[in-house]
């Protein structure tokens, strides 16, 4: 079905950053948080977590943390609290705000002509805690 082809659409997609990207690259993170989002809506929580640890791994390659990286904790954290282990979650958001510079998305640190403000920004996005 369409999830299917969605799926491989996102795996090809992951496979071509993979190759013409450098580790830590920006892009590459974000590939690899959409692909542990879309598993994750899917209930497909063991996948969504593989891709969260290497959208973490890749982002904290970068020698640029921004509010990219603060979501992928965010997103990974939500994931974590689902599972059951909500110490960990704490871990990683705690992270997340020191990203943001202590705020948390959609505050102050985030306004207006700022990358991580707005509708469709990663701050706002599905799991980031901003509603």
């Amino acid at each position: 079905g369409k999830l299917a082809e969605a799926e491989r659409l996102y795996l090809r997609a992951l496979a071509v950053k993979e190759k013409s990207l450098a580790p830590g690259h920006p892009e590459l993170g974000a590939a690899l948080n959409a692909l542990a989002l879309f598993y994750e809506a899917r209930d497909k929580l063991p996948e969504a977590e593989e891709f969260y640890r290497r959208a973490l791994a890749s982002a904290e390659k970068s020698p640029r943390r921004g509010s990219s990286w603060a979501s992928i904790l965010g997103n990974y954290a939500n994931l974590l609290r689902k599972t059951g282990r909500a110490e960990r979650a704490e871990e990683l958001e705690a992270r997340a705000r020191a990203a943001r510079g202590g705020k948390r998305p959609g505050g102050p640190a985030s306004g207006p002509g700022s990358p991580a403000s707005g509708p469709g920004s990663p701050a706002s996005g599905p799991g980031s805690g901003a509603e």
